[in-house]
């Protein structure tokens, strides 16, 4: 998304972590890809920012789950959790 001149990461908000590792479903990272856009990632009211670069290096998991709700199937990528510590300033493009 872009407001203004700025790009604005899409959120995904996960209600935990796993060990230390934030998962998300492969098609979120695609569409994000597909775009030239990172990810901003929320959990327990801290937040990670993953860049395009970042997501190419998640590692993909080998099973694939099916929704419970529409049927849709995907597999889970993970990533280590990293605070952001640099805050906004690190995910926008001046």
């Amino acid at each position: 998304m872009v407001v203004g001149r700025l790009k604005v990461p899409k959120v995904v908000t996960l209600k935990r972590l796993y060990n230390g590792i934030a998962s998300i479903r492969d098609y979120t990272i695609e569409k994000a890809l597909k775009k030239g856009d990172g990810i901003t990632v929320r959990c327990n009211g801290q937040e990670m920012y993953l860049s395009p670069e970042d997501l190419k290096r998640g590692e993909r998991g080998s099973e694939k789950i099916v929704s419970k709700f529409d049927g849709t199937s995907y597999y889970l990528v993970d990533f280590k959790w990293k605070v952001n510590q640099e805050g906004l300033f690190k995910q926008l493009k001046w």
